[in-house]
């Protein structure tokens, strides 16, 4: 029997963007069972734009053509919407979440779903990331074999935005707890991180996945959620707090002392942030954190030093 594979597409003010997503989905050499599009209280005709997209599908001949569904919910988050989405959808054996501004090479699904179907154990197959401007001129190439080696300590160093070239074992997204729908942000890294401790997290070679960098209005069109939120990184301090509290005790020391210096890190950016602000009381709160997190993170010292802060020394 052919396992089945789910789509998952959350958008919010998106109404060109989205479709370019749903053609790469569409034009993918294995074909997925079911596509759910969940609208996350749109204001500029994103939901007429992908209903009619669907209409016009509906009528082409296909040998094995998704099921379509539009979802449409008040505004929320992504991860509400996400999750909206998986409990709307029949269930599958593997799920992909596919960002509305993002595509996937052609035989993305191809390729991650052959590596899951070798091994029940392996619960999620990432591929490969490219950013592109809103001209496609490429910002950066990622490699992400070492994510595969150790899922952890990477989204820890590097960040867990990797939903898009990522294919998921259905079952291990919902034994992980599923999507936090009370996060604004980071909800990938909470949920991420679960995942990881439950089996292996591949990689597999090949074209990459296209992440599309823009900001709000640049493309008349909803901006990057990453930098949607002025205070993102305490925001991510926070979460990656929880975080560590979560696994702390599946991992070793020498991986605990490592995953507690990448939160001082995400403090001591938040702190920088607010510096360059001129919100100083939040900034020496969060270089404090810093420190109480990574001892040996003297950059923070020094600014809590300079701002004539005697609890540095």
């Amino acid at each position: 029997m052919m396992e089945k594979v789910a789509v998952i597409i959350p958008v919010f003010n998106r109404r060109s963007l989205v479709l370019d997503a749903l053609e790469s989905v569409q034009n993918q050499t294995v074909a997925p069972d079911f596509v759910t599009v969940v609208d996350d209280g749109s204001t500029d005709g994103t939901y007429e734009s992908v209903q009619a997209w669907i209409h016009n599908q509906q009528q082409v001949a296909s040998k094995h053509k998704p099921a379509y569904q539009l979802l449409r919910q008040q505004r929320g988050n992504a991860a509400l919407a996400r999750q909206y989405g998986m409990s709307a959808t029949p269930r599958t054996n593997f799920v992909g979440f596919l960002d509305s501004d993002d595509r996937w090479p052609s035989d993305f699904i191809e390729r991650t779903t052959k590596t899951l179907g070798h091994d029940q154990g392996i619960i999620a197959v990432s591929t490969n990331r490219k950013f592109v401007n809103t001209t496609g001129v490429e910002l950066q190439h990622d490699d992400c074999s070492k994510l595969a080696k150790s899922p952890l300590k990477w989204m820890f160093r590097y960040g867990a935005g990797v939903a898009s070239c990522t294919m998921f074992r259905w079952n291990a997204v919902i034994d992980a707890g599923g999507w936090d729908t009370g996060l604004e942000s980071a909800e990938d890294a909470l949920l991420f991180s679960q995942i990881c401790l439950l089996g292996q997290w591949k990689h597999v070679a090949g074209s990459p996945v296209v992440f599309r960098v823009h900001q709000a209005g640049e493309l008349g069109q909803a901006g990057n959620l990453s930098s949607k939120f002025s205070d993102r990184f305490e925001r991510w301090a926070v979460t990656h707090e929880l975080i560590f509290q979560k696994v702390a005790e599946y991992v070793t020391k020498a991986d605990q002392k490592y995953l507690g210096a990448q939160v001082g890190n995400y403090w001591y950016r938040a702190g920088k942030t607010y510096l360059e602000s001129d919100q100083r009381t939040a900034a020496v709160s969060c270089f404090q954190n810093a420190l109480g997190w990574n001892r040996r993170l003297f950059r923070a010292r020094l600014r809590l030093l300079t701002l004539g802060c005697l609890w540095a020394q």
